[in-house]
C-alpha cells in the first residue's frame, strides 16, 4: 500500500531530507575537498590572523614611542627600532596571506576545481570559443 504524498516512484513529496542523508548524496569528491579544505584553511587563517594582530601591535607600540620621543622620554634609536619591529611584522603578514592564497590555489589545482571557479570551460577551452557564449 502506497502512501498518499509518495510519487509512483515511492519516493515521498515535500519531505525535507535531513543533513545526514544529504551528507551521503553529496558527491564523495566534494566530501573529501572539504575535509581537506577546512582543516587547512583554519590552519592558514589562524596564522593570519596571528600576524595580522602582530602587526597591530606592532603599530600601537611604535605610535607609542612616536608619542613618548615627542614629549622627549625616548630617543631615536627606540623609535627606529619599533619601526623596524613594525616592517618585520609587515612582512610577515603579507607572507601569511601570500601563504594562505597559495595553499588555496594549490589545493583548488589538485581537486580539480580550479578551472571551475575561474569560469573556464574546459570543454571548450581547445574550441576557441568564449566561456560566457
Amino acid at each position: 500500500m502506497m502512501r498518499s504524498d509518495a510519487d509512483p516512484r515511492g519516493r515521498f513529496r515535500d519531505e525535507p531530507l535531513g543533513n545526514g542523508l544529504r551528507e551521503v548524496r553529496r558527491p564523495p569528491e566534494n566530501r573529501a575537498e572539504r575535509a581537506v579544505r577546512e582543516p587547512r584553511a583554519d590552519f592558514f587563517t589562524g596564522l593570519l590572523g596571528a600576524s595580522r594582530a602582530a602587526r597591530e601591535a606592532a603599530q600601537t607600540v611604535y605610535e607609542s614611542e612616536q608619542r613618548k620621543f615627542a614629549r622627549g622620554s625616548s630617543t631615536t634609536f627606540l623609535v627606529l627600532q619599533r619601526l623596524v619591529d613594525l616592517a618585520t611584522n609587515q612582512g610577515r603578514e603579507l607572507q601569511a596571506q601570500s601563504d594562505y592564497n597559495k595553499a588555496v590555489v594549490e589545493l583548488e589545482r589538485v581537486t580539480g576545481t580550479i578551472f571551475a571557479r575561474n569560469g573556464i570551460d574546459v570543454e571548450r577551452a581547445g574550441t576557441g570559443v568564449a566561456a560566457g557564449r
